[in-house]
């Protein structure tokens, strides 16, 4: 019975690493790490323009949105440190502006046989 489990998971193991493409995700981890995102601090412009990489990334592999888009925005009090370039109107001074961003794909079951 072990041994059955023991290939079956070997198999899954598998079927998955075939579906990693590994250019793509270097290119992924190139881009995120490049100096052109200077860190990538909230709040910041690099920060906005990973986050865009991200959602178009998130849009090509197929990932679904909960809402309108892929970012579930929000504010930092940040004493001393004053930028929103994410905002969605006018930030109040001392307020770093992010977001996450959230996909998902949806099950492949019948929900109410799971």
């Amino acid at each position: 019975l072990l041994a059955g489990q023991s290939t079956a998971l070997s198999a899954d193991s598998q079927a998955v690493d075939e579906r990693i493409d590994r250019e793509q995700l270097l290119r992924d981890l190139q881009i995120l790490s490049s100096d052109s995102l200077a860190g990538r601090r909230t709040g910041t412009a690099g920060h906005e323009k990973a986050q865009r990489y991200l959602a178009g990334r998130f849009r090509e592999i197929g990932l679904h949105q909960f809402g309108p888009d892929y970012f579930q925005r929000f504010a930092i009090a940040a004493p001393g440190f004053s930028t929103a370039p994410l905002t969605n109107g006018p930030a109040p001074p001392d307020t770093i502006r992010g977001a996450n961003l959230i996909g998902y794909l949806p099950g492949r079951e019948d929900s109410s046989n799971v």
